[in-house]
């Protein structure tokens, strides 16, 4: 995971903001400067962590249809919004970087630490917490569900008619939906529990 989001993070650098003029702009969406693109772009991921990290800790995180439909609701703005900043390629290529850093900052922030003070209390013979165990578990399922979004937005770039397309944003929630229901029929086939109709 840290591996990942470094090298991902440099490519973003090396490749997209050091040819912001020409890949991350679209003048005929919205004419700003590359230096403001980029600043946008910052500024989306770490929005973007604080917002959901926020949800996660709060009450709304126990009502599992509630934060489901606010997370929908905050991917439909978010891909509305970032193709009318960036360019079509880019917006997409942003909601997967969203989506990846938010996998990371679980992984960073709270599924290691928390291991990590699980074990140490372990081996200091202590009760450990338990909310820290539920909140890794939690942290973690939410990335086995983004996988095969981020996956496909990884992939987009193949994908010009999708990308491109007067509804791209539209399209990328559709198969956001579908991705994770697709992802959690292999969750309950891998125990055994066969749903077709999903």
């Amino acid at each position: 995971s840290y591996l990942t989001f470094i090298t991902g993070i440099l490519l973003l650098i090396v490749i997209y903001y050091y040819n912001s003029g020409i890949l991350m702009v679209d003048k005929k969406i919205l004419v700003i400067s590359p230096l403001a693109a980029i600043s946008y772009s910052v500024l989306s991921l770490i929005v973007s962590w604080i917002i959901y990290d926020f949800l996660c800790k709060s009450s709304l995180i126990k009502n599992n249809i509630l934060f489901l439909t606010t997370m929908l609701f905050l991917l439909v703005i978010l891909s509305f919004g970032l193709t009318k900043i960036f360019g079509a390629k880019f917006a997409f290529l942003s909601v997967g970087l969203i989506i990846g850093s938010n996998m990371f900052g679980n992984v960073f922030t709270v599924i290691i630490p928390n291991q990590m003070n699980i074990i140490n209390s372990s081996k200091n013979n202590k009760e450990f917490d338990m909310s820290l165990s539920l909140a890794a578990k939690q942290r973690s399922i939410h990335n086995n569900y983004s996988t095969f979004l981020v996956l496909f937005i990884m992939l987009s770039g193949h994908y010009s008619f999708i990308v491109y397309h007067k509804y791209n944003w539209l399209i990328l929630c559709a198969i956001g939906v579908i991705s994770a229901v697709a992802r959690h029929y292999f969750n309950l086939r891998g125990r055994n529990i066969h749903k077709l109709y999903i």
